[in-house]
């Protein structure tokens, strides 16, 4: 399958949830958060206009200041390491885009197949390739700024960039 058109279908598919797994022991074993400081309830894009604009926001929001260490939410292969920035469209409006983005696909114990999603990263900073596995809790690359993370500024008070977005397909 043409991997524009792999990327298309999965990121259209994609459901995505604030907690992402029920707190049970196998999935706390399985699983853990893709930021050490990662703050549940920070998206406040998930439910803006979803619905009239027919815009979807792809992830749990995670603020984070620019070079935070992104890990591996669990054991799984790269499906996708690409980046994706910023660009102008025809008519000169700047369109803000994913910057950095994996997906990565987790295979359950069931064997049921999920893909997680990172965006907003430095893809300059990305340690993984299409189709090498990677290991719960290992390093990824780092949250990007305004330039490597497809066009989202830093919050001057807080100093923290846009987000990390995160989630999971089932």
């Amino acid at each position: 399958m043409n991997s524009n058109i792999f990327l298309e279908r999965l990121i259209f598919g994609m459901i995505f949830f604030l907690v992402f797994l029920p707190a049970t022991s196998i999935a706390d074993s399985l699983f853990q958060m893709p930021l050490d400081n990662y703050i549940k309830g920070e998206n406040v894009y998930g439910s803006f206009n979803m619905i009239s604009n027919q815009k979807w926001h792809l992830g749990e929001d995670a603020k984070a200041v620019a070079a935070t260490s992104v890990k591996a939410i669990a054991y799984g292969i790269v499906k996708h390491a690409q980046n994706h920035p910023m660009y102008y469209d025809a008519d000169g409006d700047l369109v803000k885009n994913y910057g950095g983005m994996y997906i990565i696909e987790h295979t359950l114990l069931s064997g049921e197949k999920i893909c997680s999603l990172y965006a907003h990263m430095d893809f300059n900073t990305f340690t993984k390739k299409v189709g090498q596995t990677v290991q719960k809790g290992e390093l990824l690359g780092k949250v990007g700024n305004y330039s490597q993370n497809g066009g989202f500024p830093e919050n001057k008070k807080s100093g923290q960039t846009a987000s990390v977005s995160h989630g999971i397909r089932v």
